[in-house]
């Protein structure tokens, strides 16, 4: 895991890396019915990520829309 000089985890980002069900991603935008920040579980894999986005409904995003949880301090969710 890497840090950065002030400690923080350095995010990495899903784009063109392996992504499975169940995996804990974290959205690094508010766009899309995604709030930036928040983690969400992946729940399908078919060349975009399928999560449950703010409106509880199932949706395809593109992989460049997530980083991969890796322990970072989660504030406010």
């Amino acid at each position: 895991m890497q840090l950065d000089k002030y400690g923080e985890i350095i995010p990495i980002n899903c784009y063109e890396q392996t992504v499975n069900t169940g995996d804990l991603l974290i959205a690094n935008t508010s766009e899309f019915d995604l709030t930036e920040g928040k983690v969400y579980v992946c729940r399908a894999v078919q060349n975009d990520i399928e999560v449950e986005n703010d409106e509880g409904e199932i949706e395809r995003y593109s992989q460049e829309w997530f980083d991969f949880y890796r322990g970072q301090v989660v504030k406010g969710y």
